[in-house]
């Protein structure tokens, strides 16, 4: 659990703690005219199964400074040429090889913390999902509900502006690496996934995330990205 290439790669970035951007905060008169899509969708074919639904997820998530990808499948997956990179990608670690062979270009302390959530994951019981994808740098992602059946998966999102005090980059996309932990396991990963997202969240579900956040005194909590710096910066 998990394998030295977790450690040994190439580290592209230097870890930095707090929300990423200096040019302005985020307020909702900056961010008024946002009309970004409401929710992004992966093609997946329909199955006779159900879904079944879990709300006691858990997850973590990793946010850089722009939207170079830096979690891979495997080394296959590392394109020559990294202006060829998907930005967007979703795949499914479904046991303990998958997650030997993922592979982190991040910082050694990040690395730490997928590790770590990697080692805490029965795969006899449980899988990992991890949705790498892209959002506006003023906005706070988080996760609702995962849905999953024995051929398809499905991930709820819900995103909202981040608090005024924090500095942010309006029109500015950035990356983020999401990793669920399912509690349902699989011997092959499931043919069919999809994902939506409101513009909108929940009453209470911001403000329990951030009060934790606050308690807790660690800016990475679940729910709550941590930033990641790269090299090529802003």
């Amino acid at each position: 659990m998990p394998s030295n290439k977790l450690t040994r790669r190439r580290l592209l970035a230097a870890a930095t703690v707090g929300a990423a951007g200096t040019l302005a905060g985020c307020t909702g008169e900056q961010r008024s005219a946002d009309d970004q899509e409401s929710a992004n969708h992966h093609a997946s074919e329909s199955t006779d199964r159900p879904a079944e639904p879990s709300d006691d997820h858990e997850s973590i998530t990793i946010r850089a400074d722009d939207t170079t990808p830096f979690v891979y499948q495997n080394e296959d997956r590392i394109p020559d040429d990294t202006d060829q990179a998907w930005a967007r990608s979703t795949f499914h670690l479904v046991d303990e090889a998958d997650a030997d062979d993922l592979v982190l270009e991040v910082s050694d302390a990040e690395t730490e913390r997928v590790e770590t959530f990697l080692e805490e994951t029965d795969f006899e019981a449980e899988s990992i999902l991890v949705d790498q994808r892209t959002i506006d740098d003023c906005y706070d992602r988080f996760l609702l509900a995962t849905d999953a059946s024995a051929d398809r998966t499905d991930l709820e999102y819900c995103r909202t502006l981040k608090p005024p005090e924090e500095s942010c980059e309006p029109d500015y996309e950035v990356l983020e690496a999401i990793f669920v932990r399912l509690e349902r396991p699989y011997d092959d990963a499931p043919s069919g996934r999809s994902s939506s997202e409101s513009m909108t969240c929940p009453e209470g579900v911001v403000e329990a995330d951030r009060e934790e956040t606050n308690e807790s005194n660690v800016s990475n909590a679940v729910g709550r990205p941590a930033t990641l710096e790269t090299e090529a910066g802003r």
